[in-house]
């Protein structure tokens, strides 16, 4: 049975939701009416509601087709990717290539730049396509399903959240280096950075922060922890959702250098309301780190210069960082 009898549930600075519970918080002096008439609510609200509804008969989201969009964008994503090996397959099927020989070209050709990126796109296309399927059965609109709507309290987030990536970011990437006296890092992934020209890397520069940057946010933040926040809370819909984020990274290099953006994205997107602070932060994240990892490549930096750029984006980060983990960064101006 699809939700149209559900009431959508109270969020962040919404003035929607079930009425039992907001009479609940009401009486518990949860809400407070300001100014230009909407209902703000304080940091144990969302949780309470989330309780509370249950209580009173209103049916909390299913769980279940968090895990079941998930499952759908891996499968179409494997489906895509196999696909594309596929079509590289015939090609050099049809150019004589036979047996062991055969393996080793496609490899070989996977890891071209123009085609890695494709093999990225496939997946990308997967995760948006997954949550599409999922949003147009839904009766609210697939904006609001997804948390596509503008940030709280103003547009000064983005900028300042944006720089605070910074830090996780950074956190991140030093965390993945560590990991490679253990685990050796991935060669097919090494053999893509060394083939980029500086053509490639400008494409690569942009795709990489336009595409994840949606495909994941709307998948990762939008659709799965706006559904788990609501049925299980706060604290534990946003875990989960960062754990499975970094699990789809796949390589334990990329889980450890995504983990913790992951946590990252999911407060931003629940301080905010809005799925867009995370999606700037994404692109922010993915087409700075290759834009500097290019920079260094075809500038040829000294490591002393190198040092002096990562010490000063390091306090710049640290800084916006703490800024946003402020509550009062988050109350609208009177």
């Amino acid at each position: 049975m699809r939700d149209h009898q559900r009431s959508p549930p109270l969020r962040r600075g919404n003035s929607g939701g079930d009425a039992a519970a907001r009479e609940f918080l009401d009486s518990r002096g949860l809400l407070k009416q300001s100014e230009t008439g909407s209902i703000d609510m304080n940091e144990q609200s969302l949780d309470e509601t989330v309780s509370h509804s249950q209580s009173v008969g209103v049916r909390p989201p299913r769980v279940w087709t968090v895990f079941a969009v998930l499952g759908l964008a891996l499968i179409l994503g494997t489906l895509l990717q196999a696909g594309l090996a596929a079509v590289l397959g015939i090609i050099e099927l049809s150019r004589g290539v036979r047996g062991e020989e055969l393996r080793e070209v496609v490899v070989d050709r996977l890891t071209s730049p123009y085609i890695f990126i494709l093999m990225i796109a496939a997946g990308q296309l997967a995760n948006g396509l997954a949550v599409f399927l999922a949003a147009f059965w839904s009766p609210e609109l697939i904006r609001e399903r997804v948390g596509w709507r503008k940030a709280q309290p103003g547009w000064h987030v983005y900028a300042i959240s944006m720089l605070g990536s910074i830090f996780p970011l950074a956190i991140g990437l030093t965390a993945a280096e560590a990991l490679t006296n253990w685990i050796p890092a991935d060669e097919s992934l090494l053999k893509f950075f060394n083939a980029l020209t500086i053509d490639s890397w400008i494409v690569f520069v942009l795709f990489a922060g336009i595409a994840p940057g949606l495909c994941e946010e709307v998948l990762f933040r939008g659709y799965m922890q706006q559904r788990l926040v609501r049925r299980w809370g706060v604290a534990t819909g946003i875990v989960v959702t960062s754990i499975l984020f970094g699990l789809l990274h796949i390589s334990p290099h990329a889980i450890s250098a995504t983990l913790l953006l992951g946590f990252w994205f999911g407060y931003l997107a629940w301080r905010s309301d809005s799925i867009l602070p995370g999606v700037m932060c994404h692109f922010f994240v993915n087409s700075g780190t290759n834009m500097w990892r290019m920079i260094i490549k075809f500038g040829e930096l000294s490591e002393a210069t190198q040092n002096s750029v990562h010490v000063c984006l390091m306090l710049i980060g640290v800084i916006c960082f703490a800024v946003c983990c402020r509550p009062a960064f988050w109350r609208k101006q009177a």
